[in-house]
């Protein structure tokens, strides 16, 4: 009996000093872990936002040096952007759509459609008679997707704040105003003319997934 006692006594404080043991561990490991995670998710997403915003202030810097929003319409913008999607999609992967809209309530984009499919031209300007067509792919000679009548850049998310403030922005989470209706974030950088004056806006969509 005193042996069986002993042994017992024994096994029971083996249990809790196991028990006391594993939660320190579990507790302690647990935490390291979690911060692990935190700094690890907190890189990529830093690595994942700055790369758009830089190349937005880069590109706006260069819409307006360039003095690209000078024609009657958005042609010389279109192709720029065209030029630059290709490009952009390979080293930012996270950008959906680029886009420019200005003082005037024109409006042009070019966005992505996913792996192995056309860019898309979204566009409102005196060639749309004041309509935001998409079209199937990044010109106007392609099929038209979807068109919209009341279509206006300078309320949307990504521009107004931009408007107010003249300053670099992120905007707050949104839905496309497309027919996808994808939910979306946006960098945006003011565009300036000649004399310094408020022109439009230039904005990188980055892909929420």
């Amino acid at each position: 009996l005193p042996l069986i006692i002993v042994l017992a006594t024994t096994f029971i404080i083996s249990i809790v000093n196991y028990n006391r043991d594993y939660n320190f561990l579990a507790n302690d490991q647990g935490t390291k872990i979690v911060e692990v995670l935190t700094n690890n998710t907190q890189n990529e997403l830093n690595a994942i936002l700055t790369q758009p915003l830089i190349m937005a202030d880069i590109i706006g810097y260069t819409i307006s040096n360039e003095k690209m929003f000078e024609n009657k319409d958005l042609s010389n913008i279109e192709n720029y952007l065209k030029r630059l999607m290709t490009t952009l999609k390979q080293k930012i992967p996270q950008i959906s759509v680029i886009s420019y809209g200005d003082e005037n309530g024109d409006f042009v984009g070019i966005r992505d459609n996913g792996e192995d499919t056309a860019f898309s031209l979204m566009l409102k300007d005196s060639r749309t008679n004041g309509m935001l067509n998409i079209c199937e792919g990044n010109t106007m000679n392609t099929k038209l997707i979807s068109f919209f009548e009341d279509y206006d850049p300078r309320i949307r998310p990504w521009y107004s704040p931009v408007r107010k403030n003249i300053a670099s922005s992120w905007s707050s989470i949104y839905i496309n105003q497309d027919e996808k209706m994808e939910a979306t974030i946006s960098v945006s950088v003011p565009v300036f003319g000649v004399k310094g004056e408020f022109k439009g806006v230039f904005e990188i969509d980055v892909k929420l997934n």
